[in-house]
């Protein structure tokens, strides 16, 4: 996970997502080993990764899986997310896990959503979403 040399910070670390300079380094190990205990699991997958902020785990994510989508609500997050993460293998989109119409009905092979589920207002609409865009296996 190598964020792009001289990539602007869009974003600074408010509590609310969590950035690799973070002040609190157990918020960004915690974050940081979810993420490589995750990238196990989507080796060679098409993942989708719900909320998922600054992009650091998105780009862990993707030094192993077939590629890599991150959807977040906050436009500033998702330039940032851009600007430092982007490429062939993994790109970044503007939305919200209650509405994942852009994406097709069985597109990904896995979904990453960490502390996602609690901040959205209807939590079986994003389950609904999410396994709609599942592969069924």
């Amino acid at each position: 996970m190598r964020r792009r040399a001289g990539a602007p910070r869009l974003i600074e670390w408010t509590g609310e997502r969590c950035v690799p300079w973070a002040p609190d380094v157990q918020v960004v190990y915690e974050h940081l080993h979810r993420y490589l205990w995750a990238a196990e699991l989507t080796a060679g997958r098409r993942v989708l990764d719900l909320a998922r902020g600054e992009g650091f785990g998105a780009a862990i994510l993707a030094e192993s899986a077939a590629f890599v989508v991150g959807v977040d609500v906050d436009e500033r997050t998702v330039d940032h997310s851009r600007l430092s993460y982007g490429g062939e293998k993994i790109h970044f989109h503007v939305g919200d896990a209650q509405d994942l119409s852009r994406f097709d009905s069985e597109s990904f092979d896995a979904v990453v959503a960490f502390e996602m589920i609690e901040h959205v207002d209807d939590q079986g609409r994003v389950l609904d979403e999410i396994a709609r865009v599942l592969e069924p296996d």
